[in-house]
């Protein structure tokens, strides 16, 4: 039996290397028990960590980013303290229950709520040369 399928929105911040641009844009992701897949090919990536960035978001991260050529180096200011990561990023909103933390996604208004809080907190101060 196929599990009902929950659409919300996370905030992808995607790097262009050959227009030396970083677009930060609204996109799709599902709410289900594999959504895994999805968010690596989101973000380009093989394996995936989370990061923390505040009480209500968390960040999807190429696990191997500083090994991957080309990758842009992010410098984010969290409510944590500052972090350095690299590759494509993937904002979601975190549900914290009995079972732990999940990615539960966010609207469409909380999406660009997210948006303007990130102006001024993230800046890109370098790329990977990988391997």
């Amino acid at each position: 039996m196929k599990t009902a399928v929950n659409t919300k929105k996370g905030v992808l911040v995607k790097f262009y290397p050959n227009f030396e641009m970083v677009r930060v844009g609204v996109v799709e992701v599902e709410t289900e028990d594999d959504n895994l897949k999805k968010y690596r090919e989101l973000i380009n990536a093989d394996m995936i960590d989370i990061a923390r960035f505040d009480d209500e978001f968390d960040i999807v991260v190429d696990d191997e980013g500083l090994l991957v050529e080309g990758n842009p180096v992010f410098d984010i200011q969290t409510q944590y303290g500052r972090i350095q990561l690299a590759g494509n990023l993937l904002f979601l909103k975190k549900e914290i229950d009995e079972d732990g933390v999940s990615l539960v996604g966010m609207e469409t208004e909380e999406a660009f709520e997210l948006m303007t809080k990130l102006e001024g907190k993230m800046n890109v101060i370098g790329v990977t040369r990988g391997l």
